[in-house]
């Protein structure tokens, strides 16, 4: 992950840690998380089990999938190339273009 956005596995590291909480901050309001490009995601529990040393909760996902992730993977299957593709071969031209600089 940090190899196709540049930044430093502690930078993403810290990324998904403020994801896992906003995650669970939607949770509690018993809200969707949008997550750009991806869609909304709702955690929504089914039931928990004691386990030892706590409270385990079960989950279940529900995925609303965002219209660019639907266009894309339509693009895959049509064999065509993808718009995020075409971002992601942007943003390593120039990348390397700086890094060359």
């Amino acid at each position: 992950m940090s190899l196709l956005t540049g930044e430093n596995k502690n930078t993403m590291r810290q990324f998904f840690e403020s994801l896992a909480f906003v995650l669970i901050s939607d949770y509690v309001e018993d809200e969707p998380t949008n997550i750009p490009f991806l869609g909304e995601i709702k955690i929504v529990k089914s039931g928990d089990t004691m386990v030892e040393g706590g409270r385990r909760v079960e989950l279940t996902l529900e995925f609303d999938p965002d219209e660019s992730l639907q266009k894309n993977l339509g693009q895959l299957e049509d064999g065509e190339k993808l718009d995020i593709e075409r971002v992601f071969t942007t943003r390593l031209r120039n990348a390397l273009s700086e890094y060359s600089d």
